[in-house]
């Protein structure tokens, strides 16, 4: 008994090593995605990122399985499957236990952030704003500052889809307030920056004036020659817009000009024409306004043309993610209706067998009561010919053996009735069964037939 408990101890043991191995390979590799997340490497090893979502679905805590969950987000986000990132990531955050003193809350902030960034994708200002403000809120309890109020001042772009630049001016500057507070002078203007279009909108154009002056100067994206850096060559056209809303039109016109020359995005081709023809409806020069119109609506065709392309893809993502998912439910339903129909047919298995094993049982204990009077019977008519022939000369009183004899003849007949009914009725089904009832068949014949390897099976 010692020997079998020691053994199962260092079985024990060694499952316990093992799975602890596992463990400390999935934290590592776990890490691995995180740092290439952080390093933006672009991650498309879905099957590894799936691995790890069901092992610490299993065996991790609840900040694992959210970290799990997010980064198999961010690797279908890189893949371009949208719909399978936002779903990730909204699992990922049910998976945060939010009441515990070690919750990951700067890693919750990131998952609220990044499901908040395909809401503005799929243009879901609402739902991206619910997202940000969750995001905001768990970065202030991770003591994140900077992400916290970037995550406010992304709220501007869900209102600017809403087309209200009131609240995109109102947000932009408290968060640039908040930028400044923190030492953050760079990030303070360029987030005003972004609030130049919203104001030249609502018409103030002071406001507009001071916002430009604070971007040009202390965002560090400007060169000594007042050229921005590349990738933000759109900046241009709002300063356009600006000299257009102060009547320099001869400025206006150079903005536009240098945004046509040294844009390279088809919005960007877009926007200078639209500057341009503006331009010279100002100067009311009719050739000139009717060839960046035709020009314009030339490249707005193609924007369109792309857009519809885009959303095109979009849509068939979205549409092979929801089939897939419906074809893994409905594989899912069917697992449980089969492993539903299994559990029934054992259970009715399990019903016959029991049935047939007291049935069994009661036929084996009538068989040896029988055999036990039957031995009994014999043994009497056995002594109660010996005393008959004992001595015939004084022959003896049998009249108590005779009655016992005929009392035990009478227990012997009641129960060989009932055995007899019940191995006559198990005789009668046999011959009725259809494979009994098929090899009758296959032996009328002439010649007769052997029978296939299927019916011995049935027979047995």
């Amino acid at each position: 008994m010692k020997n079998a408990l020691h053994l199962l101890l260092l079985l024990l043991l060694a499952v316990l090593a093992s799975c602890s191995g596992d463990g400390s390979q999935m934290r590592a590799q776990l890490e691995e995605l995180e740092r290439q997340n952080r390093a933006d490497s672009v991650m498309t090893n879905d099957s590894l990122a799936e691995q790890l979502v069901k092992y610490f679905d299993r065996h991790g805590t609840p900040n694992e399985r959210m970290r799990a969950h997010y980064i198999l987000g961010r690797t279908y986000a890189d893949m371009g499957e949208a719909p399978a990132a936002l779903e990730a990531y909204l699992e990922a955050a049910d998976c945060a236990d939010t009441t515990a003193q070690d919750c990951d809350y700067a890693a919750l902030s990131r998952v609220y952030a990044q499901s908040s960034r395909i809401y503005y994708d799929l243009i879901q200002p609402r739902s991206q704003i619910k997202e940000l403000e969750m995001a905001s809120y768990y970065a202030w309890k991770a003591k994140d500052t900077l992400i916290a109020i970037e995550s406010y001042a992304q709220k501007a772009n869900a209102y600017s889809l809403m087309h209200r630049p009131d609240s995109v001016v109102s947000i932009r500057e408290n968060a640039s307030h908040l930028y400044e507070s923190a030492g953050q002078y760079r990030r303070a203007a360029r987030t005003i920056g972004a609030s130049i279009t919203s104001a030249l909108d609502l018409g103030d154009i002071s406001r507009a004036r001071h916002f430009i002056d604070k971007y040009e100067c202390a965002s560090g994206l400007f060169d000594s020659l007042g050229t921005i850096v590349k990738g933000r060559e759109m900046y241009y056209y709002i300063k356009g817009r600006y000299h257009l809303a102060t009547f320099k039109v001869d400025s206006a016109e150079y903005q536009f000009r240098r945004l046509q020359k040294e844009g390279y995005t088809l919005n960007h081709q877009i926007a200078a024409c639209k500057g341009l023809q503006e331009v010279y409806e100002k100067l009311k020069k009719p050739d000139s306004i009717a060839k960046y119109a035709n020009l314009g609506y030339q490249l707005n065709d193609s924007a369109y043309s792309l857009s519809e392309m885009q959303n095109i893809q979009r849509l068939k993502a979205s549409y092979n993610y929801n089939r897939n998912k419906l074809l893994a439910e409905q594989k899912t339903s069917e697992a449980g209706q089969l492993h539903t129909q299994l559990l029934f047919v054992i259970v009715i298995a399990s019903i016959i067998v029991m049935s047939f094993l007291l049935y069994s049982k009661r036929l084996q204990k009538k068989m040896l009561i029988y055999q036990r009077d039957l031995e009994k019977l014999g043994r009497a008519q056995t002594e109660l010919m010996q005393a008959s022939s004992a001595d015939e000369e004084k022959p003896q009183d049998t009249s108590g053996q005779q009655e016992e004899i005929t009392k035990l003849q009478e227990i012997v007949s009641a129960h060989r009735s009932p055995l007899n009914e019940e191995h006559a009725l198990i005789n009668q089904n046999i011959k009725k069964s259809s494979v009994v009832m098929r090899l009758q068949d296959l032996l009328d014949e002439n010649p007769p037939k052997v029978a296939s390897r299927a019916d011995m099976r049935e027979l047995q």
